[in-house]
């Protein structure tokens, strides 16, 4: 193909997506204008970009531009819709704990429904899983409680999805993020490791995943590897004990891993 032509087949391509995405979002069975501003309407930072239709068509055309025309991310679930594909980009993107508090319930809703019907699509990631946080002492307690009582544990901190990574190695970086409130003793170091049964591996899909990244200079720590857990998800404790990590600076602390097995 001569260049004009190829670039003519990407313009072609963009638009067609462009409109499919559109479609799949305005349908009356899909996504609602509130739901569309809380998955899309803030992805835009340009701030010469004003007004929710604006945003909006901003940030399907960056969604094109990064998931789309240079990878077809959008075929790595072929039997679902693009648009929730999207959704899903947009969350390992911009919105982990970031969604307007006005627009996260039916950002969560819509978010949880698509996790729901990957899993029931056979998306489910089945082995184990790290997700390296910083607790304070009361979520904690929550689940030494749970262990101790046999009952299951919900993450209800901010009713918020779990991430987690099939990576060690990811898990001691998302630690490391929250240093200064460990090594302060605001808070304490903590490794989930889960049994998952029904979260679903987003990396394929994902802002800061393997296809994304390749090839590129990474000034946001490893390869996240992510497996996304719905906030629905309920997990037995089944033990928990200290070990030790290793800031870069040399510091060592303390780090509580818990056992836990997706219910």
């Amino acid at each position: 193909l001569s260049s004009s032509s190829a670039a003519s087949d990407v313009y072609k391509r963009q638009i067609i997506n462009h409109q499919v995405v559109l479609e799949e979002l305005l349908n009356t069975n899909g996504y609602n204008k509130i739901e569309m501003k809380a998955m899309f309407g803030h992805v835009s930072s340009d701030p010469t970009v004003t007004g929710f239709s604006d945003k909006f068509h901003k940030s399907i055309m960056t969604l094109n531009d990064e998931i789309v025309n240079g990878k077809p991310l959008l075929e790595f679930f072929p039997q679902f819709s693009r648009a929730k594909t999207a959704n899903i980009h947009t969350y390992t993107f911009s919105t982990k704990g970031y969604v307007p508090n006005d627009l996260y319930v039916p950002f969560a809703d819509k978010l949880e429904s698509t996790l729901v019907e990957l899993h029931t699509l056979g998306h489910s990631y089945d082995g184990i899983v790290i997700g390296g946080k910083a607790f304070d002492d009361n979520l904690i307690q929550v689940l030494k409680d749970a262990e101790e009582f046999g009952v299951p544990w919900t993450n209800d901190s901010g009713n918020r999805f779990l991430s987690t990574s099939t990576s060690d190695e990811v898990a001691e970086h998302f630690i490391k993020m929250s240093e200064d409130e460990i090594v302060s003793g605001a808070k304490k170091a903590v490794k989930l490791e889960i049994v998952s049964k029904k979260g679903i591996y987003v990396d394929d899909i994902s802002r800061y995943g393997t296809n994304l990244l390749e090839g590129a200079p990474n000034n946001t720590g490893p390869v996240q590897l992510e497996v996304l857990m719905n906030r629905t998800a309920e997990y037995n404790v089944v033990n928990y004990f200290p070990e030790t990590m290793f800031l870069d600076d040399g510091t060592e602390i303390e780090v509580l891993r818990f056992i836990l097995e997706e219910i």
